[in-house]
């Protein structure tokens, strides 16, 4: 059994001639971007830019301020915001479960302005783009794929962007809640936990995705990896579980708001940091 994750940079291990990969320190914090060159490679991720912000707590301000500013400043790297560009945030998740609920939470925290636009065109800011926010919930909760849903909104309000929150999965223990992963690649809800549904990529909407996670489950088999590596792990079902841990409340609740205000500072010029 092969552990997953939905993370580049546990994917790709050794520098190779289909990647760039650079690494920054800032103090508490450790910026990872890995860029996959080609679309025939050998780490079965989509070509482009991936973003790794790890950090060791969420309990300090000043730490939390300092990863809102980077992601801000990773998002622009992606893609810069113009003047008249409208925007799609899309939480994927289930709200019913914290460990999947990131998506939803941070869409809650979105400033919508879209409907400003229409009532009051007068008394908008300048500096306000016009901004919807949708939350398609889980096909066990709909029947309906995320990706369709979103395909049926994105035509309804025609973005120039759309960018989508989820909670992800990683290979390692220590890296949950303590990770952010920013891509312009889309995102492929439920790959990490092998719950494969339709991709949401720029291909498939014909418009720029931006992808925004956070390492919110591990799987148990890979917990024992890392604590003992010669242990052999049984190929049964009864082995597929995924854990996260006991204070996932309160660090969904510090991470929702580290991305919305990264996100709302992002789109509107003016927007202060919450």
């Amino acid at each position: 059994m092969n552990s997953r994750s939905d993370f580049a940079d546990e994917i790709v291990k050794k520098k190779s001639k289909d990647i760039n990969k650079t690494t920054k320190k800032y103090k508490n914090i450790k910026m990872t971007t890995i860029d996959i060159l080609n679309d025939d490679n050998p780490y079965e991720k989509e070509k482009g830019r991936y973003i790794s912000i790890d950090f060791n707590t969420l309990v300090d301000e000043y730490i939390r301020r300092n990863i809102a500013n980077l992601l801000v400043n990773s998002l622009q790297s992606l893609y810069e915001i113009k003047k008249q560009d409208k925007v799609l945030i899309v939480g994927l998740g289930n709200q019913k479960i914290i460990a999947d609920s990131l998506g939803p939470m941070v869409a809650d925290k979105i400033v919508v302005t879209n409907h400003l636009f229409s009532l009051l065109p007068n008394d908008v800011s300048k500096d306000l783009k016009r901004v919807c926010v949708f939350t398609p919930k889980v096909m066990g909760q709909t029947g309906l794929e995320s990706a369709d849903l979103i395909i049926a909104v994105t035509n309804l309000f025609k973005p120039n962007i759309i960018i989508v929150v989820d909670a992800l999965a990683s290979s390692s223990i220590t890296r949950i809640n303590r990770v952010i992963q920013l891509s312009d690649t889309g995102i492929s809800p439920g790959s990490g936990v092998g719950n494969h549904r339709k991709e949401i990529n720029e291909k498939n909407l014909n418009t720029k995705v931006l992808a925004i996670g956070v390492a919110t489950v591990v799987e148990a088999m890979q917990i024992i990896k890392e604590l003992d590596k010669t242990i052999k792990i049984p190929s049964n079902q009864n082995y597929n579980l995924v854990l996260t841990p006991k204070e996932i409340d309160e660090d969904i609740d510090h991470l929702s708001t580290i991305i919305a205000d990264a996100i709302n500072k992002y789109i509107h010029n003016d927007f202060k940091h919450m």
